[in-house]
C-alpha cells in the first residue's frame, strides 16, 4: 500500500521502523487522496479504502511501530475524516475529525460529519470488533512504555 521511496526497496512504514521509529504519522486522508470531493460517497471508494486499509494492516502486522494512516469512513449512514491508528496488525482507535473547514477551497462540511454527530463510540473494520471511535482518545500501548497520545 505505501509506495517505495525513490532508490529504497522497503515501503516508508518499514524505514521508519529500521530507522527505530515508534510512531508514524501519515496525511490526513492517505489512503484515497484528500481532493475526491462528492466521490468520497461512492461505495467503490469507500470500499478500495477499507481493503487498503486491510492490506495495510496485513504489512505491518511484524512492525513495533504505531502508524496513524488517514481515510474516510462510513459509519452508519454518516461518513467521517479520520485517523485510523495501528499496530502489529491491530486497530486500536479511530481518531474522528471534529472541526471541519468550509471556507475558500476547503469545503469538507458537504463531504463529511464532524465527530460531534458520531453516535457509536465503538465500531467494527477490517474484520475487528470492539474498536473506539471517536474524538478526545487517548492512546496506550503496552510494549511501548511511558508513550501515551491522544486525539
Amino acid at each position: 500500500m505505501f509506495p517505495s521511496m525513490p532508490g529504497r526497496s522497503s515501503s516508508w512504514p518499514g524505514q521508519a521502523a529500521a530507522g527505530d521509529a515508534i510512531f508514524a504519522l501519515f496525511p490526513e486522508l492517505c489512503i484515497s487522496a484528500y481532493s475526491n470531493e462528492d466521490l468520497f460517497h461512492q461505495d467503490a471508494l469507500l470500499k478500495s479504502v477499507r481493503d487498503a486499509l486491510q492490506k495495510i494492516i496485513d504489512e505491518t502486522r511484524k512492525l513495533n511501530l504505531i502508524l496513524v494512516v488517514g481515510a474516510p469512513l462510513q459509519v452508519g449512514t454518516l461518513l467521517f475524516n479520520c485517523g485510523v491508528v495501528l499496530y502489529q496488525g491491530r486497530i486500536l482507535g479511530i481518531a474522528v475529525k471534529s472541526y471541519l473547514p468550509n471556507y475558500r477551497e476547503y469545503y469538507e462540511g458537504r463531504q463529511f460529519s464532524p465527530a460531534e454527530e458520531i453516535l457509536e463510540n465503538r465500531i467494527q473494520l477490517c474484520g475487528q470488533e470492539n474498536i473506539p471511535f471517536g474524538a478526545d482518545l487517548i492512546f496506550d500501548v503496552a510494549n511501548i512504555p511511558n508513550f501515551k497520545f491522544f486525539h
